[in-house]
């Protein structure tokens, strides 16, 4: 704790901005690591109830916890016994080979994994508050980093030796570059935070590594256009395509270090026969399961793209809303076995969905041409992937996991609103005090 601690005062301290909030990141941090130690020593010794976790700090909300330890302690195996082997293993995902090679210094303890956690922990807030920062301003950002820093879901998960905590943290670091990029000329600064949560989506969840990239060219082709129609987007069409080519480039180098037999196979193949293949896997679940955690009422048979538009009324419905509490009380599959936390959190989410769509709108109407830009970016692209997980993800657990780096996203938008509906009335509380103040006086 003391190494991880010491490096991030120095983060902190080389960046002015950051600086200015170092008193909120210490106190979530601590919290944080707070979570970290009640859950591993409370499993271990007993003071948890036994059907909430599987022992050694691992709750049973994330039961796949074990097999990302398991796999972390295997290259720690390999590298004690003077093997890289395990490090090169195609099938192995990044996060646990960071956390073997952890392991192989510190010992094969998920306590090791869950303080390192921290770092993913806090690169997802710091992403959070610089996109309310350069979509709003610096209270948004604020607010938005504590919103998504105590959601309950997010801070457990956050806890537990899952791959999720560093894919996570890389979609907001991604996004956030993206962001940077269509709104400032010196977006140069988060490169080197862009390249690191590329990279880690890359190895981890690849399929959202190209959609990214190819979301960013999309939409620089798209400001070209209008470069060469209005003349006032060519420093954004640059910035954007520079970005997006640079993904790119990752995206296939590494495709290559891994796998140079398949350069013409499943990276290429986007939109084709890997995406059939996942679509008609979800209709053979639904169809054998009536019991599955998102059941859709009518499912029909997704043959090709026009059936994938037809069916996205119903998949916008169960991304966003689903598990749906009367899921949660019959006892479905897939909600069961400690997912009953969800129902609180879907409820709070339902009342912060409004505060969402405010803040989009806020940002749409009165923000200038590049704010809106940015929010254009950020709302389409989380409309798409919202599209491909109400259709493809069978679990209601599954899915609330999955939309956790979308709900920190939304909860810079929800921040947003939130303060501009409440800093009139702060406004003229303080206004009507200061009066009273100075009546006593006099």
């Amino acid at each position: 704790m003391i190494p991880l601690a010491a490096a991030f005062e120095l983060a902190w301290s080389r960046s002015a901005t950051l600086r200015a909030h170092r008193a909120q990141l210490r106190t979530l941090l601590a919290l944080f690591w707070a979570g970290v130690l009640a859950i591993y020593y409370g499993s271990r010794w007993g003071l948890l109830p036994a059907g909430v976790h599987y022992g050694r700090g691992v709750l049973r909300f994330a039961s796949d916890s074990p097999n990302y330890h398991a796999q972390a302690a295997r290259v720690a195996a390999d590298l004690q016994l003077g093997s890289t082997a395990a490090l090169l293993d195609g099938q192995s995902y990044l996060y646990s080979i960071i956390l073997g090679v952890l392991y192989a210094v510190y010992g094969v303890d998920p306590l090791v994994g869950m303080l390192f956690n921290a770092v993913f922990y806090l690169a997802a807030l710091v992403s959070v508050f610089a996109l309310g920062r350069a979509l709003f301003d610096e209270s948004s950002g604020a607010l938005a980093m504590w919103l998504v820093g105590l959601w309950p879901s997010f801070l457990l998960h956050e806890t537990q030796t899952l791959r999720w905590v560093a894919t996570t943290a890389g979609i907001g670091l991604v996004m956030t570059s993206v962001v940077l990029a269509l709104g400032s000329s010196r977006f140069e600064r988060g490169l080197p935070a862009a390249g690191v949560g590329y990279l880690l989506l890359v190895f981890d969840l690849p399929y959202m590594a190209r959609l990214f990239y190819l979301a960013v060219l999309a939409f620089a082709a798209v400001l070209l256009v209008l470069t060469v129609r209005h003349r006032d987007h060519g420093g954004q069409a640059l910035r954007m395509g520079t970005l997006g080519l640079g993904f790119a480039a990752a995206y296939y180098a590494v495709w290559v270090l891994r796998s140079p037999s398949g350069w013409r196979g499943g990276p290429f193949d986007l939109f084709g026969s890997d995406l059939q293949a996942v679509l008609t896997a979800r209709l053979g679940f639904i169809l054998a399961s009536a019991e599955s955690a998102t059941a859709f009422a009518n499912p029909r048979h997704l043959a090709g793209l026009l059936d994938f538009l037809l069916n996205l009324p119903e998949a916008y419905l169960t991304a966003f809303l689903a598990p749906y509490p009367g899921m949660l009380w019959s006892e479905m599959q897939g909600v069961s076995n400690m997912r009953h936390y969800v129902l609180g959190e879907m409820l709070a989410y339902y009342v912060m969905l409004p505060f969402v769509v405010a803040g989009v709108l806020l940002a749409l109407r009165r923000l200038p041409g590049a704010s809106r830009r940015q929010t254009s970016f950020v709302v389409v692209f989380t409309l798409g992937v919202y599209a491909l997980l109400g259709t493809v993800v069978m679990s209601g657990g599954t899915l609330h996991r999955l939309r956790l780096p979308w709900f920190m996203i939304q909860c810079a938008f929800a921040a947003a609103a939130l303060l501009a509906l409440v800093s009139p009335w702060w406004a003229w509380l303080g206004t009507r005090a200061g009066r009273t103040h100075e009546g006593s006086r006099a």
